[in-house]
């Protein structure tokens, strides 16, 4: 999603294994921070300009946390209080189709860890 763009403080994004098609917005591509950028764009289904490290559409790549890395993912998928941003929430739903009716219901889910990890970034 363009929305995506707004948040000029991220820094790294995987957007690979998440049967995704379409082309990396090139707001996306121009945030200043942006260092990491993965993507399915090793064939036809994802164009994208900027990234930084292309993957084949359909294969699932699992993410290597780096122990240096100074905004991991978040060690628990339970919600502290101050987890919960509405407006980025709206955002994804909206362009989650295709999934379950509101995928960051589950906590369980790699969607909400998605989320978290979005929350934390920004």
């Amino acid at each position: 999603p363009n929305e995506l763009g707004n948040i000029s403080t991220l820094k790294q994004l995987t957007l690979n294994s998440n049967e995704l098609k379409g082309t990396v917005p090139a707001d996306i591509c121009s945030l200043p921070g942006l260092v990491e950028l993965w993507a399915d764009c090793l064939g036809p289904e994802v164009t994208c300009e900027c990234c930084t490290k292309c993957f084949k559409y359909g294969e699932v790549h699992s993410i290597i946390e780096d122990p240096s890395d100074t905004n991991p993912l978040p060690d628990t998928n339970e919600p502290s209080n101050d987890e919960e941003n509405p407006e980025l929430k709206s955002m994804l739903i909206t362009h989650m189709t295709g999934l379950e009716e509101n995928p960051l219901s589950d906590t369980e889910s790699p969607s909400y860890r998605a989320y978290l990890w979005l929350f934390h970034s920004s």
